[in-house]
């Protein structure tokens, strides 16, 4: 897609994901991992987060943001129930991403909303993704929306 075509790139070092320029990327902490000598977590290579209009971290809270989560097994029914089992209102919708299937979710939980997708790339791994669709009360976002449709359809595994 155009967003595609014309972003940036960013290699966790376990998949690559190209961006628009107006996104920022948000590398996040493995909270299991290691501290290093100064008390920080490592950053989590599985995981990253992308926010558009972002300038710093802080927007998270304020700007429609997309989680990108790799898993290295194989996605089963119980992952799906897991990942949605926050919510209190869920609503599955028809969704696909690089010709495949994906399971989707629209979700509710307090004063927040989320798409959730379950993508499979192989047999062995899956993404999970989730868009807070309304962060930014005046620019409500989708996973169909142009650009975030364009950074998924990016996503290869390294």
């Amino acid at each position: 897609t155009e967003a595609a075509q014309t972003g940036e790139e960013y290699d966790t070092g376990v998949f690559t994901v190209t961006y628009p320029k107006n996104f920022m990327i948000m590398p996040q902490t493995d909270m299991w991992g290691e501290k290093d000598e100064d008390g920080n977590y490592p950053v989590d290579p599985k995981s990253l987060g992308i926010i558009k209009d972002g300038k710093d971290e802080w927007d998270a809270f304020s700007k429609n943001t997309v989680y990108i989560y790799y898993h290295d097994e194989g996605l089963t029914d119980s992952d799906v129930e897991w990942g949605i089992a926050w919510y209190d209102e869920t609503e599955e919708f028809d969704y696909s991403l690089a010709g495949k299937e994906c399971s989707a979710y629209h979700c509710k939980n307090d004063e927040y909303e989320y798409d959730i997708v379950f993508y499979p790339i192989s047999d062995s791994e899956y993404f999970q993704i989730n868009l807070n669709t309304n962060t930014d009360e005046d620019n409500p976002s989708s996973v169909t929306d142009s650009d975030f449709q364009g950074i998924l359809e990016s996503i290869t595994v390294d």
